[in-house]
């Protein structure tokens, strides 16, 4: 195990995991991350965007990508996932274990993955959408955690989650909560947030 992973995180929740993606599509537990983890994150996002590092985000891939502020208002900060800061290396180190696992039980053949930062002002959202692109099937699980100080229920920016056959969940943004779900497979979205709300989303990808 390398030693920057917890063992609190890992590898014994991985096998939760793999078994809710196989039976529901989608995981999701809270405090699954260490608070120290989420400080560091959290003050390296704010320093990012002081420096005005964060661009707003778009819809559609590559040259069909455009700003579309009726569906999305959020800003992102793409993670260079070879070459991760000292907040992110944890994250990485965790994220691409659980891949490895996944492969080994789930045969899904998953490659590689990719994910940003993302900031929600007061007043952002994304509304209902899968992550996989109807061009591009790479996408193939996703995974989003936050970064937020304590939250109430009045300050919005829950990730809503409408798995087949079940009721709509809304989860709130806690700090080191954990959601993985099926990229093709389960529609969500960002509620309309009233308090800044600070993320991670990313996606394992096949060839």
């Amino acid at each position: 195990m390398n030693s920057a992973m917890n063992p609190d995180v890992a590898p014994h929740h991985f096998s939760e995991i793999i078994e809710a993606l196989s039976k529901r599509g989608y995981f999701l537990q809270e405090n699954f991350f260490p608070i120290s983890w989420v400080e560091a994150a959290r003050a390296e996002i704010q320093t990012l965007q002081k420096n005005s590092n964060f661009k707003r985000a778009g819809i559609g891939r590559r040259d069909g990508n455009q700003i579309a502020d009726e569906i999305r208002k959020d800003s992102t900060l793409w993670w260079e996932i070879e070459s991760p800061t000292p907040a992110q290396k944890p994250y990485t180190e965790v994220l691409k274990s659980l891949k490895d696992e996944i492969n080994r039980t789930l045969f899904l053949g998953l490659w590689d993955f990719e994910g940003h930062y993302a900031i929600y002002e007061p007043g952002a959202f994304y509304k209902m959408h899968l992550d996989r692109f109807k061009n591009d099937s790479k996408r193939t699980v996703s995974f989003v955690t936050f970064f937020n100080p304590t939250r109430n229920p009045k300050d919005g920016g829950m990730l809503a989650i409408e798995p087949e056959g079940e009721k709509r969940i809304e989860i709130p943004p806690e700090a080191g909560t954990l959601v993985v779900f099926l990229s093709d497979k389960i529609p969500h979205e960002v509620t309309e947030t009233h308090r800044e709300r600070l993320s991670f989303a990313g996606w394992y990808r096949t060839r």
